[in-house]
């Protein structure tokens, strides 16, 4: 099995997280959406897709922390 790896650098206060279907119960995926530069038409959104729930959760955690840690807050 291969392994990728992707290294992106944002902005914390130009990141915006979506965490996918909200329906399904046991939902692996989330978005990374940069919403920086706002001259720019063309703007990065990141899918992850983590191996379960558990897991996207456990990452989602440690993004708003290190948000939250910046002083930025959730709506």
């Amino acid at each position: 099995m291969a392994t990728n790896f992707v290294i992106c650098l944002f902005q914390l206060s130009d990141l915006r997280i979506c965490q996918g279907d909200q329906k399904k119960v046991e939902n692996s995926t989330f978005e990374l959406w940069d919403v920086g530069h706002n001259d720019d038409p063309i703007k990065s959104i990141i899918r992850v897709e983590a191996p379960n729930a558990l897991s996207a959760k456990t990452w989602l955690q440690d993004l708003e922390k290190n948000i939250k840690s910046q002083g930025w807050t959730f709506l």
